[in-house]
């Protein structure tokens, strides 16, 4: 909604403020139907008796999947009437968090909870999950800033409180120094959750050896140096991650195809890519062979590095056009399947592949982009041709060719 309103803004937005009200036990303010209601049970142990008794239910049990259905139908309903009917600006996700205007702030709030009050909702009306509609409010356990809103830029990130949590939690077995399996796996599911909602993928290598600490079968809980190190890194993360950065230029979406060669038995390879504007226009490429430093490098990790030349160009995308794609979507086309795989995990199947996967996410956090990466056959893809020395039919489009560093790939690839 928000990049929407940047978008019609065309220029310097309003303040937005925002606020969200906070369903009372939800699911118990919705009553099943007579027809239902002769049908749902619930068993449940009867204190001093062997046996379990059935419970008739009123309301829609939590956790049933019909009562999800029937929840949602309505919640949809409630949405739609504040849309439509009153124009309010809402979302509904059990609970509803609605933006408004400066000026309007007062007059939503009114209209809001009077329509909650016709219908008989009830809602949170006062304490901590009733706050009053700001430029900074939680939604659903996070942190939605929208100070930076008349620069057509906003923020979703973690609270305080959690982030503080988790760090204690880290240190705290980093000082221990053992973590049991059972143990790990909590505190990964919450270093996952954790990820999700802060910025870039940098994490993902460190997140992959901490899960080492949950696989069955370890025979210690004492943690060895190389472990501790990895909860470091974690901590190091949970200290540097900046919120998800959100803003009109979400609304932007570059494309770029890149391509490697490397024939079995050879010891050279090229590399390739295109990038394509948000206005579709082909407008850069570059393509060129590899040089035999790099190919020395490369060669003593791999007979044939096919998968580092495939994922080396992606890197040098970043390094050419960086300045062109930062914080706007991109999506990258690949025609090598273990390379997308690779990068969607954050990490490569060799070490110098692990090296350039690790500075490929350094780079989209520094950039801000929001990476997608997806499949094209070879025969679809405009990086073919400028991989094995083509340009012709890029030259005919317009595009402009750019050089490649060779120095700064080599650095890239691990000592």
């Amino acid at each position: 909604m928000l990049d929407h309103s940047f978008k019609c803004s065309k220029g310097q937005h309003c303040k937005v403020l925002g606020r969200t009200y906070d369903l009372k036990s939800a699911y118990k303010q919705f009553g099943l139907c007579s027809h239902d209601r002769d049908f749902v049970s619930i068993a449940v142990n009867k204190p001093g008796s062997k046996d379990p008794i059935l419970l008739g239910l009123n309301a829609l049990p939590f956790g049933a999947i019909g009562s999800v259905a029937g929840f949602l139908r309505v919640s949809f309903a409630i949405w739609w009437i504040g849309v439509f009917g009153m124009g309010v600006a809402w979302s509904a996700y059990f609970d509803y968090s609605s933006l408004t205007r400066p000026e309007l702030a007062s007059n939503t709030h009114w209209a809001i909870s009077s329509l909650f009050e016709l219908i008989g909702l009830q809602y949170a009306k006062d304490g901590s999950k009733a706050p009053p509609f700001s430029d900074v409010f939680r939604m659903l356990g996070l942190i939605v800033n929208m100070v930076e809103a008349p620069s057509l830029r906003f923020s979703v990130g973690h609270t305080d409180e959690r982030i503080t949590e988790l760090k204690q939690c880290l240190r705290d077995i980093v000082s221990n120094g053992q973590l049991s399996t059972k143990e790990a796996e909590r505190v990964r599911g919450r270093m996952i959750f954790f990820e999700c909602y802060v910025f870039g993928r940098i994490a993902n290598l460190d997140l992959k050896e901490f899960g080492n600490l949950c696989r069955l079968g370890r025979t210690s809980c004492v943690l060895d140096e190389c472990e501790i190190l990895v909860v470091q890194k974690l901590l190091v993360r949970l200290e540097s991650a900046k919120p998800v950065p959100l803003g009109i230029n979400n609304l932007s979406t570059w494309i770029i195809f890149t391509d490697g060669a490397c024939e079995d038995g050879s010891t050279t390879g090229s590399i390739g890519g295109v990038l394509v504007a948000p206005n579709h226009r082909v407008v850069h490429h570059f393509g060129c062979d590899a040089t035999p430093e790099v190919m020395r490098h490369l060669l003593r990790a791999s007979k044939h590095p096919i998968h580092e030349l495939e994922m080396i160009p992606v890197l040098v995308s970043f390094r050419l056009w960086g300045h062109l794609i930062r914080g706007c979507q991109v999506v990258h086309y690949i025609d090598n399947e273990s390379v997308r795989l690779a990068l969607l995990r954050g990490s490569g199947e060799t070490a110098v592949a692990k090296h350039v996967a690790a500075r490929i996410m350094d780079s989209e956090y520094h950039l801000g982009t929001k990476s997608w990466y997806a499949r094209v056959p070879s025969v679809s893809n405009l990086a073919d041709d400028p991989s094995r020395g083509n340009f012709d039919t890029l030259t005919k489009l317009g595009s402009t060719f750019f050089s490649v560093d060779w120095l700064d790939v080599l650095a890239s690839c691990g000592p």
